[in-house]
């Protein structure tokens, strides 16, 4: 690497778990590691502006990838939640459109609706509009 190095709007950073530490390791900048990962943006803004020789504009943005096997367990979690999300958005969209036909369609009173599907009277009026 030549010194200083240029500046850049955003950085790569790999973390691997080493405890009680995590290492930042910045794509084309180096390393540098902290007790708390929640210490990262800090540290790795030193690090950038030490190898630079610049102060790093607020602007500039940093994404972190978790390496190694906690980092896949995360990736696991994230995959699951996102799909999580998705089932959860079409099940509202499948209550919305069967109360809606119950209601506008059917002629089902909101209340015999509500106890059909058990949720609160209140829930069905949210739904139908």
């Amino acid at each position: 690497m030549t010194f200083p190095l240029k500046p850049r709007d955003h950085y790569d950073v790999v973390v691997t778990r080493e405890a009680p530490q995590w290492v930042l390791e910045v794509k084309g900048v180096g390393a540098t590691n902290v007790r708390r990962f929640t210490e990262a943006d800090d540290w790795v803004r030193d690090l950038v502006t030490t190898m630079t020789e610049q102060p790093v504009p607020a602007s500039t943005t940093f994404s972190y990838t978790v390496a190694g096997e906690l980092g896949d367990q995360i990736q696991e979690v994230r995959r699951r939640q996102e799909a999580a999300e998705k089932q959860v958005a079409a099940a509202a969209a499948a209550a919305k459109a069967l109360v809606g036909e119950m209601v506008l369609h059917e002629g089902i009173s909101k209340a015999d609706t509500a106890k059909a599907l058990g949720v609160s009277k209140q829930r069905v009026s949210q739904l139908v509009h």
